[in-house]
């Protein structure tokens, strides 16, 4: 529910997703919204229930959900390998600003082409809640590209991003590998 704030779910469907008991999910959907954790909206017999937004928890448990059992552990467990140098997510998701329909905007960079990531990153779409868009070029044509301040490449690099591989100083020792290498 924190990873999705922007969906809504019913109990039914909360349990279904989780495979527990009713109880228990009441009990605890009846502690997370009395402390003001979840918002909840009646729509005919169906109780819904979503992540409050406005909570001044909710960016930290949000992160921590992410971290560990949301869009990032997914992506992270499908792109450990030694083919991937670096990725991350940028754009909207990055910047937490997502609304929904929007995909996830995905940059990887390594020794793959697109179906071999498209192949790692199958099932995920339905599992993440949003389309991935990915985004791959090896280390060389990264590498130029940065050097060549292509436009789409200083865009992303200015971005918010959200490390699955590598971080920030990996991203830019790669772009600027060959330069010291020259040298």
């Amino acid at each position: 529910m924190f990873e999705s704030s922007d969906r809504e779910f019913y109990l039914r469907d909360l349990q279904r997703r989780s495979g527990l008991s009713l109880r228990p999910i009441q009990e605890e959907l009846g502690h997370l919204t009395e402390i003001g954790l979840l918002r909840t909206r009646q729509d005919g017999n169906r109780l819904y229930f979503r992540a409050n937004t406005e909570h001044p928890f909710f960016p930290e448990i949000r992160s921590l959900v992410e971290k560990t059992s949301g869009v990032q552990a997914l992506l992270r467990s499908a792109l450990t390998g030694p083919e991937v140098k670096v990725a991350f997510i940028f754009g909207s998701v990055a910047k937490g600003t997502a609304q929904p329909g929007s995909d996830l905007d995905l940059f990887v960079i390594g020794d793959l082409g697109l179906r071999k990531l498209t192949k790692l990153l199958s099932g995920l779409t339905d599992r993440v809640g949003k389309e991935i868009n990915p985004h791959v070029m090896n280390g060389e044509e990264f590498r130029k590209r940065f050097q060549k301040k292509d436009h789409f490449i200083t865009s992303v690099m200015a971005s918010e991003k959200t490390f699955m591989v590598g971080n920030e100083d990996e991203l830019k020792r790669l772009g600027k590998k060959r330069l010291a290498e020259d040298a």
